[in-house]
């Protein structure tokens, strides 16, 4: 579906015997997710594994404008039977990806809107791709934010090794040799993480 809510909208809390997909558009909402509140803005997008109690909402008196799927019978290893990930991420950005994601809804709106012979495989496959494509963009969140994580871990080895030896003549020389890091990656990181 397609739905675009004007300001105090409020979806009361439900839950469905199927995955659901929701991907704003337009706007800012937000959801709510097993108790746990989310903010959406334009490009965002929720998932609801099956079973789960959720309920979405206008932000702040804007419009929300999204696009939704249930999908059922599914399975994406590594997640288990008709679950779409695991339910600590449910809240995530397409990033660059939005006006491709953005695409393949309304292309799904379109097949399921006008029925024609033979749509129902059409719909099938373009319900896969959507869901290939938010596990690729979930999985690239994972790993930019793992990124994120190990370039602090290098900031926080770097001041510990200051810290400890702060007596001793301490340069970019002495502190990419002691890390295995390189000078322009301290520099840049650290300045980055630590403010100076």
């Amino acid at each position: 579906g397609h739905l675009r809510r004007e300001k105090n909208w409020k979806c009361p809390s439900h839950f469905h015997e199927c995955a659901e997909v929701l991907f704003c558009v337009d706007g800012r909402g937000s959801v709510t997710i097993d108790g746990k509140e989310y903010r959406m803005k334009a490009g965002d997008i929720a998932l609801f594994n099956p079973y789960i109690s959720n309920s979405s909402g206008n932000c702040n008196e804007e419009n929300f404008e999204f696009y939704f799927i249930g999908m059922i019978d599914f399975c994406y290893p590594p997640f288990a039977y008709n679950t779409l990930m695991p339910e600590e991420y449910p809240v995530f950005s397409a990033g660059p990806y939005k006006n491709q994601l953005e695409f393949y809804f309304q292309e799904l709106i379109r097949e399921t809107s006008r029925p024609e012979t033979v749509y129902m495989p059409v719909v099938s496959a373009l319900g896969n791709v959507i869901a290939t494509q938010i596990l690729r963009i979930y999985q690239l969140n994972i790993l930019m934010e793992k990124d994120k994580a190990e370039a602090k871990s290098y900031s926080h080895i770097i001041k510990d090794y200051i810290d400890k030896n702060y007596h001793q003549a301490i340069n970019l020389d002495t502190l990419s040799e002691a890390s295995f890091i390189s000078k322009s990656y301290i520099s840049h990181q650290f300045k980055k993480d630590m403010g100076m």
